[in-house]
């Protein structure tokens, strides 16, 4: 009981480690009774785990506050997301969004973005005790990777950038803005995880990173935050059930846009000429469709 009690609680990776261990159908139980080499193979996952991760310093920053705002539109119940819109342009928003204006005209983005296409998220919904309202579970925004299987390319890797993001005080170069008007409801760290083709797991996943990341710090209400497409984040339960309003604002670079997973936007404006629409649910494998005969499957970077 107490070991499963331990095996419930551990670290994911080692966890499985573990199981392995003490499964008679698995190659990991030929090490069963060998510590000294079960040792070594975790403090290697350990060093390669914390060889990914980036923490700021005072020179580099990856999560930030960056402004208060007074409030949030009256809430209508708006659920959109990556809608493509116009940076810096009042009027490429449907005008049942342009309550939130006040909001991504607070974010302090780059003039080098103005007049390209950003992507807008809003959420408004009642929420319930103990669930939270937006993805669950330590991740990027950035997928890290697109694994594809199409006619020329099969099982690529590719590096994504959603976002991407850097900090050169007192400037923002790229990134995302978000903030909510719930405090506590979003959990950010001041870090970066580099490399991710290496580390991240499906679609941001950095769960079994968790351990080495330390607190964080929770975002309160009606505070905009910056944060790279790179920064580790989760979205938290809430302690009592209550209404909850989001939006984010995603910056141009951003490489791959899903139209079932995306909300159109009705003033006509579609993703950057550098943006590539991936058909089909991406958590079921996805095709990619060129929507720009400048931009073709081998802009996105080839990892080895």
């Amino acid at each position: 009981m107490i070991e499963y009690l331990i095996i419930q609680f551990m670290d994911p990776v080692l966890k499985v480690i573990f199981l392995g261990i003490y499964s008679s159908d698995s190659i990991l139980h030929l090490i069963c009774g060998l510590p000294h080499v079960i040792y070594y193979i975790w403090k290697n996952i350990v060093d390669f785990n914390k060889s990914h991760i980036k923490f700021a310093t005072k020179d580099d920053v990856y999560a930030l506050k960056v402004t208060d705002i007074g409030g949030f539109p009256e809430p209508r119940n708006i659920n959109i997301n990556m809608m493509p819109f116009i940076l810096g342009k009042k009027s490429s928003l449907p005008k049942e969004l342009q309550g939130y204006w006040s909001l991504i005209s607070r974010c302090p983005i780059n003039l080098e973005e103005i007049s390209k296409i950003g992507y807008l998220t809003i959420h408004e919904e009642l929420i319930e005790k103990g669930h939270s309202q937006r993805r669950a579970g330590l991740h990027t925004e950035s997928p890290g990777i697109l694994r594809c299987d199409d006619s020329k390319i099969k099982f690529s890797t590719r590096s994504l950038p959603w976002g991407g993001g850097h900090y050169k005080k007192p400037i923002f170069y790229g990134g995302i803005y978000m903030a909510s008007n719930i405090s506590d409801s979003c959990r950010v760290w001041n870090a970066k995880i580099e490399d991710m083709h290496e580390i991240v797991g499906p679609y941001g996943d950095v769960e079994h990173l968790r351990n080495f990341l330390g607190n964080g710090e929770t975002m309160k209400s009606k505070e905009i935050w910056w944060l790279t497409d790179a920064t580790p984040h989760e979205s938290l339960p809430l302690t009592t059930k209550q209404y909850r309003q989001y939006f984010r604002v995603v910056t141009s670079e951003v490489n791959v846009w899903y139209p079932s997973h995306s909300t159109s936007n009705p003033t006509g404006v579609v993703p950057g000429p550098t943006t590539l629409i991936v058909q089909g649910d991406k958590f079921k494998g996805t095709e990619l469709e060129n929507v720009n005969e400048k931009f073709t499957k081998c802009n996105l970077s080839e990892e080895k």
